[in-house]
Formats: C-alpha cells, structure tokens, sequence
C-alpha cells in the first residue's frame, strides 16, 4: 500500500512539473515566436496591397512598426481605375434636363498612426485628403449648363484594422469617411 501510495505520489508531482513546463514553454517571452506582444517580434514594416470596394480606387499602404516607443505608422495611397460618373445639366433657355456620363481621374492619401492592441490585431486611424478631378468643361455655345461635383479636394479621414498572422501575411479592413466605403488589402510583414 505505502509503495502504490508513494507512485501515485511520483506520477502526481511528474504531472503538476510537466503542466508547468508545458505552461512556462508557451507563455516564455524571450522567444520571438511566442510573445504575446506584436512589437517584439522584430517585424519593421507591414506592406499591403488595397482596394476600395465601392469607387475601385487601388494602392498601397504601409505600416512602419517602431518597437521602442510601442506605435506604428501608417501610409496609405490610392487612385481610380479610369472612372466616369453621371453629371445633370439644366438647359440655358427652358427647363429640360440633361445627362452625361464625364471621365474622372482620384487620389486618396491619408496619414496616421497604429497601434497594436494583441500579437496581431492593429488598429489605426488617419487623417487625409481626396484630391478628384474631372475631364469635363462646359462649352459656349451648347444648351445644358452642367455642374461637375466632383473636381477639387476635400478631407478624408481613414480608420481600421489589420492582422498579422503568424506567417507574416497580412489583412486589412477598413473605411474611407469621405466614400463611406470599404477598403480591403492583402500583403506582407518583414
């Protein structure tokens, strides 16, 4: 009996000293693969790929991770594929209405800082501007007076989230306030 007890009592404390050294391996903070903390995993940049949703504007961002003082920055540009959006022209001389559809060209750029709230959500937010000019004048001569809404700059702000898995690929989400739009990307951690 005392020699089943005294086993029980070795398989026991063998148990409780494994669990511990299961729990001390995974929860080690010298090791960059297991920290809880994004920003000692020794990544400096994060680039990405983005589009928006709604207008099709396609760029870039960039995260730039700065370990010491625990933020990041964030770059972000984007411009349209060759875009065109329906402009009303009030006839001169009557009360008809007209309609085109005019060429424009877009440019986004906002910038900001981000911070790292897990291992690997961030989430940021950025001030900018929206920079839209269209091909379009009215001509003398012609019936329709025509007012194009989108031609000079206005402020833009973005916010979001990414993710860093733990192969260093990176997502996304986020919003344009000016479109009221979603932006998606896709990219890379180094």
């Amino acid at each position: 009996m005392l020699k089943r007890g005294l086993l029980l009592l070795c398989i026991g404390l063998l148990s409780v000293l494994s669990g511990y050294a299961q729990f001390n391996f995974f929860t080690n903070q010298d090791d960059d693969s297991l920290s809880t903390d994004f920003y000692t995993r020794s990544l400096n940049y994060t680039a990405l790929a983005i589009g928006n949703i709604k207008t099709h504007d396609v760029g870039f961002s960039l995260f730039i991770h700065n370990p010491t003082d625990r933020i990041s920055w964030y770059f972000d540009c984007k411009t349209n594929t060759s875009s065109r959006y329906v402009i009303t022209g009030a006839e001169i001389e009557g009360s008809g209405i007209s309609q085109k559809k005019v060429p424009y060209r877009s440019l986004t750029c906002n910038i900001g800082i981000a911070r790292a709230v897990t291992r690997n959500w961030f989430v940021y937010a950025a001030p900018g501007f929206v920079a839209q000019r269209s091909y379009f004048t009215n001509t003398v001569g012609k019936a329709y007076s025509y007012s194009i809404s989108k031609h000079g700059m206005w402020f833009n702000i973005a916010c979001g989230g990414m993710y860093v898995f733990d192969n260093k690929l990176s997502a996304q989400i986020g919003m344009d306030l000016f479109y009221k739009n979603v932006q998606i990307g896709l990219g890379y951690s180094l």
